[in-house]
C-alpha cells in the first residue's frame, strides 16, 4: 500500500491521484494527503509524505523503478504463513536483478551501483510505515470516512 501510494502521487503538487471507475463514470480525482493527518495523524502524514517525496525524488518520478520495487515488495519472502517460500525467494531476487540490471541501463552505472542499495534501503522505510499505518488504521473508525476513502484505501467495514 506504501508503495502503490508513492506510485500515485503527484510531488510538484503534493496530492495523488486517483483513478475511479464506477458504473457510469470513470476519471481522475485529485486526494489531499492530509486525509492521513486528518484520520491517522501527523505523524504518520509526516512519515507517509517525506517517504513519498523521497522515493520520487531518488527514483526521478521514474515510473518503471517504482513499479519493480512494488513488485518487489509484493514477493518478499518474509511475509507470514507464506508457503513455497524458496520460489517467492527466487521470484523477488530476480525482480532485485532486474532493478539493478534496468538502473544500469538507464544510467552510468556508477550513478546506479549507488542508486541500488539506497533503493533497498527504501524497503526498510516501506515496512515501518506500514506497520504503523496498519496499526493506526486498526483503530480507525470507517463509519466516518466518505465512501471514496474506504474505496480508495481497501478498507473492510
Amino acid at each position: 500500500m506504501v508503495l502503490q501510494s508513492a506510485m500515485g502521487f503527484d510531488p510538484q503538487n503534493l496530492n495523488w491521484k486517483v483513478r475511479v471507475q464506477q458504473a457510469k463514470e470513470s476519471g481522475e480525482i485529485k486526494l489531499d494527503p492530509s486525509i492521513i493527518k486528518d484520520h491517522l495523524g501527523s505523524s504518520m502524514y509526516t512519515d507517509h509524505i517525506q517517504f513519498v517525496k523521497g522515493l520520487h525524488q531518488l527514483t526521478r518520478s521514474d515510473r518503471t523503478v517504482m513499479t519493480l520495487m512494488f513488485v518487489i515488495e509484493f514477493f518478499s519472502p518474509d511475509r507470514a504463513n507464506l508457503e513455497n517460500t524458496d520460489s517467492v525467494k527466487q521470484t523477488h531476487d530476480k525482480f532485485k536483478r532486474w532493478l539493478q540490471q534496468y538502473l544500469e541501463s538507464t544510467m552510468p552505472v556508477v550513478e546506479a551501483e549507488r542508486l541500488y542499495p539506497e533503493l533497498l534501503k527504501k524497503f526498510l522505510e516501506v515496512k515501518s510505515i506500514g506497520e504503523a499505518s496498519a496499526k493506526l488504521a486498526s483503530n480507525l473508525d470507517i463509519s466516518k470516512l466518505k465512501p471514496l476513502l474506504i474505496e480508495v484505501f481497501n478498507l473492510k467495514k
